[in-house]
């Protein structure tokens, strides 16, 4: 287990911007499935409440949305790029991105990524992204949405050789959590050298990224207290444990007054209404109600108590899917 700070405190779950909300997210899916939290942050649908069809929402539903946030943002006359670190033809992904409301869908043949995904680091990905960005850009204000594969898994379940650096920090950890820890700080540098040249710009800029889900080792994870009782309303059980990751949003503008508290937990299903808000962009007609359910479901609508609010909601989205 990852018991010592030392060891397992990252800049990731820190605050690092002035203009910043960050805090647990979770999600609806563990140790794999990221097409589900894809769906879900695109859509602000819990994929769960379509039944098991919902598992397949790239090919089930995806032809069926009209109120995605790349939709709205092209409503409000952004240009809207989706970047994929796999195939293209993966799980219809092509496809389903055309539905979600993108322009452009550049997987890694547009990209030049040609040696598999188990390979591609995320400094590599950023940098291949920003120089086909800059070929497809219009003039427009643009939204990209970026995935990244290099902290996906499998991870090791042997003990592997660490760089030097690291090899005395982290060799005495399980070997998948060594792993795990190794490649995240590649993606903290990677993620760091994005952001601030991403922030550098004059006109006004928001960076956001959260985790899809967690690797396959976190179903052995345990609740710490002092961490639940500072970022959740109401303290997640071991179970749910292992579907939180995190989420940071910074700009280099100031940050708009109704932008909600940092360091609290939110559910992916809401991160888009966030994004909106934390932005200062118009809302969709059902953002109010999204910021509604919110309060009373902290924790999403599938563990919620609240029946009545949530069929509500549910039955409102529906008919404004």
């Amino acid at each position: 287990s990852c018991k010592h700070a030392r060891l397992c405190n990252s800049p990731f779950f820190e605050a690092g911007h002035e203009h910043q909300e960050y805090g647990p997210l979770l999600v609806h899916t563990t140790g794999g499935g990221t097409w589900l939290s894809e769906f879900t942050f695109l859509s602000g649908f819990d994929w769960r409440i379509f039944g098991p069809g919902g598992a397949r929402a790239p090919l089930n539903l995806a032809p069926r949305m009209q109120t995605s946030l790349p939709r709205h943002l092209q409503s409000l006359g952004y240009q809207t790029i989706a970047i994929y670190p796999v195939e293209g033809n993966y799980l219809n992904a092509r496809q389903a991105y055309r539905y979600y409301g993108f322009e452009h869908f550049l997987a890694t043949e547009e990209l030049g990524l040609t040696k598999g995904w188990l390979s591609t680091r995320d400094d590599q990905l950023f940098s291949k992204a920003l120089e086909h960005l800059a070929t497809i850009r219009d003039g427009r204000p643009v939204f990209i949405f970026l995935l990244t594969i290099r902290n996906h898994g499998p991870h090791a379940e042997t003990r592997q050789a660490l760089p030097p650096t690291l090899a005395p920090e982290l060799g005495s950890l399980p070997p998948p959590l060594a792993d795990y820890l190794h490649r995240m700080r590649e993606s903290e540098l990677a993620m760091k050298q994005l952001s601030e040249q991403w922030l550098a710009e004059t006109s006004p800029r928001v960076i956001l990224w959260f985790g899809d889900h967690q690797p396959l080792f976190a179903a052995r994870a345990q609740t710490n207290g002092d961490y639940a009782r500072k970022h959740f309303e109401r303290a997640p059980t071991n179970t749910q444990l292992s579907y939180i990751t995190w989420y940071s949003m910074a700009s280099n503008a100031p940050r708009p007054a109704k932008a909600r508290p940092t360091e609290r937990s939110t559910d992916i299903a809401y991160l888009g209404t966030r994004l909106l808000a934390f932005s200062g962009l118009p809302a969709r007609a059902s953002d109010e109600a999204t910021a509604t359910i919110q309060t009373i479901c902290p924790q999403g609508i599938v563990p919620c108590d609240d029946t009545k609010a949530v069929s509500d909601y549910v039955s409102f989205r529906i008919w404004d899917m």
